[in-house]
């Protein structure tokens, strides 16, 4: 009982907070005589714990309990404004945590050249920023503007998002689908609406509203010589 005491306080943290006894005592009882059986004194035994309250350690504990350390060298700036700035800071941490998941997983890599696996981690750590870019920029203009994003949960359309992260906000344009159609020699192309959920997120972005419609722009055709070339540069598989 003493040691499972002991460890209830290790895993809790409050050694030095509460103290503990465990007693014992011991009772007699007769029993009477039964079928052969002899009458005799049975002696049982009953342990408990005792437990009591350090005050002054309890006290001391609470005392120092949320204190956070602060270091800034803007000097005009008082306690509010400083921890403000902290929270809204970007943390790498959460970038860097891209790399272990999706979108940007690391992992698993089925490189076997030092070279390759070097140009992937430099590929993705430019995906990285560029959602970092992606985020900052919205979650800037709607801190300027006191505005919130609805629509971006799904199954949640009054959800409001006033931090939105980069992943949740490329997710809203899931379902633009460009069609390309020839017939009768004639190639038609076109490209899903936009919602104003995604019209948002591009002025947002600074974007251009017919940024996709720019997709419907006809491709001029390759010269048959080039056509040529190219059909035979990809006959063979490259060399891996």
């Amino acid at each position: 009982m003493a040691e499972a005491a002991a460890e209830i306080i290790k895993r809790h943290r409050v050694g030095g907070m509460l103290s503990f006894q465990v007693k014992t005592s011991t009772h007699t009882r007769k029993k009477r005589r039964y079928q052969d059986r002899p009458a005799r004194v049975v002696e049982e035994r009953e342990h408990r714990l005792e437990v009591s309250r350090c005050a002054e350690a309890i006290a001391r504990a609470k005392r120092e309990m949320g204190w956070r350390v602060y270091a800034t060298n803007q000097l005009t700036l008082n306690l509010a404004a400083v921890v403000w700035g902290y929270r809204g800071q970007n943390r790498l941490e959460d970038n860097w945590s891209r790399l272990k998941g999706r979108p940007c997983g690391l992992t698993p890599m089925f490189l076997q050249y030092e070279s390759r696996i070097l140009g992937l981690v430099l590929l993705l750590s430019l995906a990285l920023r560029l959602l970092t870019v992606l985020e900052w920029k919205v979650r800037k203009k709607l801190q300027e503007s006191g505005q919130t994003l609805r629509g971006l949960h799904p199954g949640q359309p009054g959800r409001q998002a006033r931090r939105p992260g980069a992943e949740l906000l490329l997710r809203a344009f899931r379902g633009i689908n460009l069609t390309i159609v020839e017939a009768a020699g004639q190639r038609l192309t076109h490209v899903t609406a936009l919602t104003g959920l995604q019209q948002t997120l591009l002025a947002l972005w600074g974007l251009p509203p017919d940024l996709y419609q720019c997709l419907t722009v006809p491709i001029p055709e390759p010269p048959p010589e080039l056509h040529h070339r190219l059909s035979l540069h990809f006959a063979e598989p490259p060399p891996i």
